[in-house]
This record gives C-alpha cells, sequence and structure tokens, in this order.
C-alpha cells in the first residue's frame, strides 16, 4: 500500500489512507533507534509512522510529530529519490492528520521546506517539478487557513 502511495505521489495525485481504529499506535523510543542500523531503523520507524491500523489518522500526538520530523529530517539527508519521496509521504502523513481535524497537530514551514529541500538533493529529472508543488501546496495551505505555522 505504502508503494502505490509513493506512485500516487509522484504522478501528482492525493493519497487516500484507510482507517482502522481497532490498533494501538506504536510509539518510537530511543531504544528502537538505537537497536537497529540507520537503514533498518529508518525504513522500520518509517513504515511504523505511516502505518494507520497503528497511528489512525487524527490521531497524531506532538510526541509522533516530533518522531515525523525527526524522521523527515534524516531521510532528506539521504539525497536519493526514494528518500525524497519518503520525507514527502511522512509530509503528506502529518497534513492529511491536520486536515481530518486533529487540534495537536500543526504542520510547519521547516516539514515543508524539508521536502522541497529533500527533492533538491536528488538532482533528479522531477526534482524541481516535486519541490515546486510542495511549495505550492504550502502556499495554498496558508492562504486557506492563515495559519502562522506554515
Amino acid at each position: 500500500q505504502q508503494q502505490q502511495q509513493q506512485q500516487q505521489i509522484l504522478k501528482g495525485r492525493p493519497v487516500q489512507y484507510n482507517h482502522n481504529h481497532n490498533q494501538n499506535p506504536i510509539r518510537i523510543t530511543n531504544n528502537h533507534y538505537q537497536t537497529y542500523s540507520k537503514p533498518i531503523w529508518l525504513d522500520q520507524a518509517t513504515h511504523d509512522m505511516l502505518d494507520l491500523s497503528r497511528i489512525p489518522l487524527g490521531q497524531l500526538t506532538s510526541d509522533d510529530i516530533e518522531s515525523v520530523t525527526g524522521l523527515m529530517a534524516n531521510w532528506a539527508k539521504c539525497k536519493s529519490p526514494d528518500s525524497a519521496l519518503q520525507v514527502e509521504t511522512l509530509l503528506k502523513r502529518v497534513v492529511d492528520d491536520h486536515n481530518a481535524g486533529n487540534g495537536s497537530v500543526n504542520v510547519t514551514t521547516r516539514m515543508y521546506t524539508m521536502a522541497i529541500d529533500a527533492w533538491a538533493k536528488t538532482g533528479g529529472e522531477k526534482a524541481a517539478e516535486r519541490a515546486h508543488h510542495i511549495h505550492k501546496n504550502m502556499v495554498q495551505q496558508y492562504m486557506e487557513t492563515g495559519d502562522e505555522n506554515i
């Protein structure tokens, strides 16, 4: 499902998330980071954060947002299209949670900037287009909401 969502993002299509409220959310601890080497823990932590059966849409906490921001920063350092896509997918997760009415979630300029920067670092063929799309969405979100965090 995550791969399908990533393909939709690359094509500029909105991604829809499924809801499953029967599972308890997972919390990522420092022990989780120390147990695995970077690629394994980064992949696993990202998968856990995007897994809506663990953290349903609208239920991210401020601690989750700190984890997402850290994941975005680490992916952005990897300088590949796949890593930029992970950053963009994490950004989308936060935006979707905010749009679902989660008042404890604030999408920040820093999050948008990390996604734009991740694409810029790839040097890929579609990197500028993706970065422009993210910037356009950030400006549109600000114009619609007046949110000073953006």
